[in-house]
């Protein structure tokens, strides 16, 4: 049996795997990527010599490539973009991987003094604390979105419903008769 490929490491949920795949890609434009998982989260760091790099194009990416791969076991992600030798980021955000209607949801987080800083090595990374609000806000969102749908199937059932009675309720009548001609 031929050992895993680093495809197949990657699918498995392996951040040594993902990063190298990540860095592939990354590294030719001066960016190196740094991959870990916590509770079902995995964190990317990205450092860039010049300056940070570019958040928009930087979560594009990333969450393109994490949704093609689809790895087991890791259901979002958190991104980090800094300048090499920063302590602290430059920017973070999060997003779902989920299939479904969270996979591209995605949630902006600026800079907070507060939170610590992603680390400097994967050992370090901070371990990941959900927000309750954000959750909360999510599961109703997503109720919401649900109830809309079911609504709507609902409606459309009864109006093809409606429709199917009206048919065959006219398809058993035949046509009235012409009235016949006076003799004379």
């Amino acid at each position: 049996m031929a050992p895993p490929t680093l495809l197949e490491l990657a699918q498995q949920g392996d951040p040594q795997a993902i990063a190298a795949l990540l860095n592939r890609q990354l590294q030719p434009q001066g960016i190196t990527a740094k991959v870990a998982v916590r509770q079902g989260c995995l964190q990317v760091l990205l450092e860039s010599a010049q300056q940070a790099p570019d958040r928009q194009a930087c979560v594009n990416f990333v969450r393109t490539e994490l949704t093609s791969l689809d790895p087991e076991s890791i259901d979002r992600a958190k991104v980090y973009g800094r300048k090499m030798g920063d302590k602290e980021p430059t920017w973070s955000q999060e997003f779902g991987l989920e299939f479904g209607a969270f996979s591209m949801l995605i949630v902006s987080q600026a800079p907070e003094k507060r939170s610590p800083p992603p680390p400097e090595t994967l050992e370090t990374l901070p371990p990941n604390k959900p927000d309750v609000k954000q959750l909360r806000s999510v599961q109703i969102a997503a109720g919401a979105i649900a109830a809309v749908l079911l609504l709507a199937a609902l409606v459309f059932a009864v109006q093809k419903f409606t429709s199917s009675a009206v048919e065959n309720s006219n398809a058993g009548k035949s046509a009235p008769a012409a009235p016949a001609a006076p003799n004379p």
